[in-house]
């Protein structure tokens, strides 16, 4: 009797408390708990428990790679630090009513990239592809290796295909309805850790930092990499779909 009301004291203690700082409670109906907007249920991780614990090699990141509204839910993804060939990490989705759903689809990696293709009417968020009905398809890893930084428009079938931007450098051509993959380049400018892409004006746009020697079996670009300075060590550059070109060291 004595453990039931101090139990009973001590809810009555939490809701008072809640109900100071803007929480809302309903015993008739439950509802998601909100502090002040934040809802501690949609807290997403690296590794979801297995056998207690949540500790897995590579895992050690949990940030939020992407975050798109689309289908009557706002999706998201969840990345490891370098995982190129996948991961623990997942595809998430939250609905109207505050509940999340992890996605069986999830192959984890380190995605970043998204993009809303209109023609198809599809989100692409790093590999997934989801319809318009909030169907979920996926171009694996074993398919499509690396860190997907960003996706940009095609320089010549827009309406079908997309571009794929990695980390390491790699420019993907993919087609958005039947999943068709094609690697078009490993490393064909210098510099290192490719952050982004975007097509326009004729051009598929790049961005990295940092640096890379030549002789590396990662690249194989024909200028020897040694910037001037460590401000020079990323690279602006610039495809017309023919040659490629560096705008800028920076």
């Amino acid at each position: 009797m004595k453990i039931r009301m101090m139990v009973q004291s001590f809810v009555i203690v939490v809701m008072a408390v809640g109900m100071a700082a803007g929480m809302s409670f309903d015993p008739g109906q439950p509802e998601k708990l909100s502090i002040s907007g934040v809802y501690p249920d949609l807290t997403v991780y690296g590794v979801y428990s297995q056998n207690g614990a949540h500790k897995v090699a590579g895992h050690e990141e949990c940030g939020i790679g992407a975050v798109v509204p689309w289908a009557g839910k706002l999706w998201m993804i969840t990345y490891a630090p370098h995982k190129p060939h996948g991961s623990e990490h997942k595809l998430h989705s939250v609905d109207a009513d505050m509940n999340l759903t992890i996605h069986p689809e999830s192959v984890g990696g380190t995605p970043a990239g998204r993009m809303v293709h209109r023609e198809s009417n599809q989100l692409l968020i790093g590999p997934y592809v989801i319809d318009a009905k909030g169907n979920v398809r996926v171009i694996g890893p074993d398919v499509m290796p690396g860190r997907l930084t960003a996706i940009a428009r095609h320089l010549t079938d827009p309406a079908n295909m997309v571009y794929y931007y990695d980390m390491e450098g790699m420019v993907y051509e993919a087609n958005v309805r039947t999943l068709a993959v094609k690697k078009l380049f490993h490393k064909p400018v210098p510099g290192w850790h490719g952050k982004g892409a975007y097509t326009s004006q004729g051009r598929l746009v790049v961005a990295n930092n940092g640096g890379l020697k030549v002789g590396s079996e990662k690249a194989d670009y024909k200028v020897q990499d040694v910037p001037e300075s460590p401000e020079n060590a990323g690279v602006l550059a610039q495809w017309d779909g023919t040659n490629w070109s560096i705008v800028e060291r920076r």
